[in-house]
């Protein structure tokens, strides 16, 4: 049985960017920092802005957005990295 099936297209797209945002300075700055990194990692409780935050942050960058949204089933590793790579193949095709 092939794992493609079990890639669900809408956690490899960021949402919609909302208008009425509150600029937040001190957590633009961190995630300018986290350029420095090859990888970095949000990890925050439901309702905490990441993705708001995130999305204000990146509308202003002109570097290539791979995004994954995580859900109970990536602990499967094999799963996981079918849904990770799908989301750099999807980034990649469009450059």
């Amino acid at each position: 049985m092939s794992i493609r099936h079990l890639i669900i297209l809408s956690q490899l797209n960021p949402p919609a960017p909302n208008a009425r945002v509150l600029h937040r300075d001190r957590i633009e700055a961190r995630l300018d920092q986290a350029f420095n990194y090859p990888l970095t990692i949000l990890h925050a409780g439901t309702g905490y802005g990441k993705s708001t935050a995130v999305l204000s942050f990146l509308q202003n960058q002109e570097s290539p957005i791979y995004w994954f949204t995580t859900s109970g089933t990536d602990r499967d590793p094999k799963l996981f990295l079918a849904k990770l790579f799908t989301a750099f193949k999807r980034v990649l095709i469009k450059y």
